[in-house]
């Protein structure tokens, strides 16, 4: 969801089971920086926005995930 005010952007990761939350990264399949660990994110003037590029990474602890 992407939420856009005249100051801010608001952004929620979701999912399913069996994966979960792990963080927000600046580069995809976990790599890159860690940005934030909640699945809000709110980015404001000389906040966090000074990323290019925002990925939800996932985990899951199963083996072979559907």
């Amino acid at each position: 969801n992407i939420n856009i005010s005249n100051t801010s952007i608001s952004i929620e990761a979701s999912t399913s089971y069996p994966y979960v939350f792990n963080s927000w990264r600046t580069a995809a399949s976990g790599s890159g920086t860690a940005i934030s660990t909640n699945a809000s994110l709110t980015l404001t003037d000389g906040s966090s926005a000074d990323h290019d590029e925002y990925y939800a990474h996932f985990t899951t602890t199963h083996l072979d995930p559907p």
